[in-house]
């Protein structure tokens, strides 16, 4: 996902939006669990 990679390259903020349902379980697929608490990534659904 872009929002992942621009927090790994710049250390800023990366910013994921997402719609309900499905939505928002593809984007549960992009999150890697073992690399999520290297980054900061915020990740939202409406």
């Amino acid at each position: 996902m872009s929002s992942d990679a621009y927090a790994k390259y710049t250390a800023r903020l990366g910013v994921c939006i997402a719609t309900s349902g499905p939505g928002a379980i593809h984007l549960l697929n992009g999150v890697d669990p073992w690399e999520a608490h290297e980054r900061k990534t915020l990740w939202g659904t409406a």
